[in-house]
């Protein structure tokens, strides 16, 4: 995890071959290394979840990045989020923004 929070926060990709296409849809959206890392840990407060039932973690689990049963963040569900950040929004309310639609 550490080799890979280095890359993406020098602008590039993880290292892991099956996180390749969720970078590339996230970036389709949007999101830059930088900013999907900043949104993903804006999504970790506890309160999140029992507030907004959009939340990722109230989601049934799905087989994520090497076939493990796992939460998974969609990066189109949340597509208004680097807009949002980009427009001045901290990034806890950008997601309190997007988890409120």
């Amino acid at each position: 995890m550490i080799e890979t929070r280095s890359r993406v926060l020098e602008g590039g990709y993880a290292n892991a071959e099956a996180w390749i296409d969720l970078a590339k849809r996230a970036e389709a959206v949007g999101f830059t290394p930088q900013t999907w890392l900043i949104f993903r840990q804006s999504l970790e407060p506890a309160y999140l979840k029992d507030r907004f039932p959009s939340h990722p973690e109230n989601m049934p689990k799905r087989r994520g990045n090497g076939g493990v049963e796992t939460v998974v963040v969609d990066p189109e569900d949340f597509s208004e989020w680097p807009w949002l950040f980009e427009a001045g929004y901290r990034a806890g309310e950008a997601t309190w923004q997007a988890l409120a639609r």
